[in-house]
């Protein structure tokens, strides 16, 4: 099944949607769909009271948001399967805990997109804010797998507490990328903020731009790197369309760090 929610009016008050997933409403009913609780602000309210609803026979699992969402928070939390098309813009906790399917925002995000993720593919045309694949206050780990392509710039935090999977950023980032990051792949083509892997034990930080001012004290400066593994990351990014693809005989300086934590991660700096 096919369905569109078209946000029937703009407001001041958040709206919070989750469990609004194709995995979880795809097989019900038209009018147990139009009832399904959904909150605006600490009012829990039924789906077609906010979202004009429409409906499409097919095999394709598929929900697709439009109108003015970024006061609409937690789209997509928790899906194990599916599809999901965001036609502008979004609010927080996208993606939150995903475990499988995909969603594709055609506009930008707000903070905590794919945090606490565990499987699936998000991919953002626009900007993301903060904690992109990040982890709640409180929690031991972020992301744990799956994928985050970013077309634009994301703020602070992308990835902290990150264990496994890939995020991808196509511009900038903002201070503390991979912060206290545990493992798995951040490729950034922009230039990340202040203390880029503060408190990093493992993983890979992959930064296109040369900015290296930035590079904390607790990092050991290694050789020169060129090749390895970035040729299959490269293979990914082709695979996914992401549109931004790494030179074939691109360098990059190696650091290995945090030496605090045993150093046994690698930020990769443009040359």
């Amino acid at each position: 099944m096919k369905i569109r929610l078209e946000i029937k009016s703009t407001t001041s008050i958040p709206i919070e949607v989750e469990g609004i997933t194709p995995d979880k409403i795809c097989g019900l009913d038209r009018l147990s769909i139009s009832k399904l609780p959904i909150w605006i602000g600490r009012e829990s309210v039924a789906l077609s009271d906010l979202f004009q609803i429409t409906y499409e026979d097919s095999l394709d699992n598929l929900i697709s948001w439009s109108g003015d969402l970024v006061g609409v928070h937690w789209i997509g939390a928790g899906m194990t399967s599916g599809r999901m098309i965001i036609e502008s813009s979004a609010g927080r906790h996208l993606g939150s805990q995903m475990q499988g399917g995909s969603i594709h925002v055609a506009g930008n995000v707000s903070d905590f997109a794919g945090a606490e993720m565990r499987g699936g593919l998000i991919r953002i045309d626009g900007d993301a804010e903060d904690h992109l694949g990040g982890a709640y206050p409180g929690s031991k780990q972020g992301m744990n797998q799956g994928e985050i392509l970013v077309k634009g710039a994301a703020g602070k935090g992308v990835g902290q507490r990150m264990r496994r999977g890939l995020i991808v950023v196509g511009g900038d980032t903002k201070e503390l990328c991979g912060w206290n990051m545990l493992a798995g792949t951040i490729l950034v083509f922009g230039n990340c903020g202040a203390e880029p892997a503060n408190g990093m034990k493992r993983g890979s930080i992959v930064q296109v731009g040369t900015n290296a001012n930035h590079v904390l004290p607790t990092f050991k400066v290694g050789g020169i790197y060129r090749g390895g593994f970035l040729g299959l990351l490269n293979q990914r990014l082709k695979q996914i369309e992401f549109p931004n693809q790494l030179s074939f005989d691109q360098e990059f300086q190696i650091n290995h760090g945090d030496q605090l934590l045993g150093g046994r991660g690698e930020l990769l700096i443009g040359v």
